[in-house]
């Protein structure tokens, strides 16, 4: 039987996926982003740099603090399976591959057990196909946001099961996928965590441990991105189309919106589908009915609703109560907590209603595969996207360039030389984050490193450090170099912020490893004493 629902799964699962089985980028809005950002973490990971914080060839070769902001798991992930041999766009499409189908096992694994073999199907399957699922991954192609919705499941899970380990682990995955979806999800941990207090002191114990350690071990990602947000143009992200009231979901479009490739929109009328299922509405209402008595279906349904009511005008108060929920930008980013969120409702269906729970399901699935697969395939290839041509045809990796360093008022078109005004000499050593040079000036002068100034620069002269500042303007390094020959070294170091990150990650890691055992894991919730029929 267990086999015959894990079948049913891998079929649900491919049938998902299909539009990743491919060795070309998927047509998304967010497309080409991540094949940019891949081949800078590679460049880091080829010097021995394993978390990288910037990206030398962005910003026409003056490089960018890109992963001060922006969370690495999706390249991490990508550039393993790139070290096994599969090319960039290959290893981006395999990685997106297996945490969809990680995200599917492990609702599988929560559906079975609140309703047996048909929760498990009816878990998977509305995941698998929940609209926002398949436009994050075929509309939009937001690979970071995608990778960090496929850690819900195990959120959830861990909820579930009361484990300290799966709920700081998928904490922690999440926070080191998308700072926006942490923001989003994590609020609502804690406040699950409480609710569970309430009921149960010990499992609530259990879920706070798992709930405070996972933000903890993410804090390398989301801490110095808060700390250092005003030494970038994330501002951008506030301003003209971004400004979060122009793209509020209304009602009629979260039951039902027609699917479309385009951008989100001010008004009602978006390309761009916003509906999370009129069938999996019902399914989950069937759900909460026939769980009525389980604090657990009460938990799933509040948030799905929470996630409902974020995404409308409703909320508007809140988005401008809080400045930094604007930072999201979409308000309609929430939909993906009734995307993770009804799926359990189904299997809470399922467990009561099992026929009538799978004819609804499957005709949602028969509604939303053909939806599995992206708009076209763009025809890139390694070589548009090496990383000289980075740097010397300017690529952006975001359409608003917001990672930028704010110093930078002037576009600074790529130069080969290192310093301006040149200089004779040589480069002695180079890796993305430390530059050695051997240069000479017959007289003391202003020169300016073609390197971007950002926190954490640091210049040296013959061993001795030297106050360096960013050029007016241009945003460059700037030192005074006295006369002579000089040994000139620059290097790229963690600043107080990112170090007090790496220490917190640290302490949330030891937390979680000594406390996971300390905490009774419940095996079934206890308000569950309904059984299949």
């Amino acid at each position: 039987m267990r086999s015959r629902s894990w079948l049913v799964t891998l079929l649900l699962g491919v049938i998902a996926t299909r539009g990743l089985f491919s060795t070309r980028i998927l047509a998304g809005h967010d497309a080409l982003i991540y094949i940019t950002r891949l081949v800078e973490f590679d460049a880091n990971v080829r010097h021995g740099i394993l978390l990288p914080r910037w990206a030398p060839h962005l910003g026409a070769g003056h490089g960018e603090p890109v992963w001060v902001f922006v969370p690495p798991l999706m390249q991490a992930l990508s550039e393993i399976v790139h070290l096994l041999g599969a090319h960039f766009i290959l290893a981006e499409n395999i990685a997106l591959l297996l945490l969809f189908f990680f995200a599917g096992a492990i609702m599988h694994i929560l559906g079975g057990r609140i309703g047996g073999e048909a929760g498990a199907i009816a878990a998977a399957a509305s995941f698998f196909f929940a609209p926002y699922v398949l436009v994050d991954l075929y509309v939009r192609h937001a690979a970071a946001e995608f990778a960090a919705l496929c850690f819900l499941p195990l959120i959830a899970l861990g909820f579930h099961r009361s484990s300290v380990a799966m709920l700081a682990t998928g904490i922690a995955a999440v926070g080191f996928a998308h700072n926006a979806v942490l923001l989003i999800a994590w609020p609502i941990c804690l406040a699950v965590a409480l609710a569970i207090v309430v009921r149960d002191r010990e499992r609530g114990a259990s879920a706070l441990i798992g709930v405070t350690a996972g933000l903890a071990i993410s804090a390398w990602s989301w801490l110095p991105a808060l700390v250092e947000r005003q030494d970038a143009r994330l501002d951008l992200l506030r301003k003209g189309y971004f400004v979060f009231s122009n793209h509020f979901a209304t009602l009629a479009q979260i039951v039902y919106s027609p699917w479309g490739f385009g951008y989100s929109q001010p008004g009602p009328h978006d390309p761009l589908s916003f509906t999370i299922g009129a069938l999996l509405i019902v399914v989950a209402i069937i759900g909460v009915n026939a769980a009525r008595r389980v604090q657990e279906a009460w938990i799933f349904a509040a948030v799905s609703l929470i996630g409902i009511f974020m995404s409308i005008a409703a909320s508007a108060f809140l988005w401008r109560a809080f400045p930094l929920l604007q930072h999201l930008a979409f308000p309609w980013r929430f939909l993906i907590l009734p995307s993770v969120a009804i799926p359990p409702l189904a299997a809470f269906a399922a467990r009561r209603f099992r026929i009538v729970t799978a004819a609804i399901v499957m005709a949602h699935v028969v509604m939303y595969a053909p939806h599995a697969r992206p708009r076209a395939y763009l025809n890139v290839t390694e070589r548009d996207y090496a990383p000289e041509r980075i740097a010397t045809m300017g690529i952006l990796d975001t359409s608003l360039d917001e990672y930028r360093p704010r110093w930078v008022k002037d576009f600074v078109p790529f130069s080969p030389s290192a310093f301006d005004p040149p200089l004779p000499g040589r480069m002695i050593e180079y890796t993305p984050i430390h530059r050695r040079f051997e240069i000479m000036t017959g007289i003391p002068r202003v020169v300016r490193l073609a390197i971007f100034y950002f926190p954490g620069w640091g210049v040296e002269i013959d061993g001795h450090a030297v106050p360096a500042r960013p050029s007016p303007r241009t945003g460059l390094i700037e030192f005074v170099l006295p006369a002579g020959r000089h040994e000139v070294d620059a290097r790229f170091s963690p600043t107080p912020a990112r170090a007090a990150s790496a220490i917190v990650s640290l302490i949330g890691i030891a937390a979680a490893f000594l406390l996971r055992k300390g905490i009774r894991s419940a095996e079934a919730p206890r308000e569950s004493p309904e059984h299949p029929r």
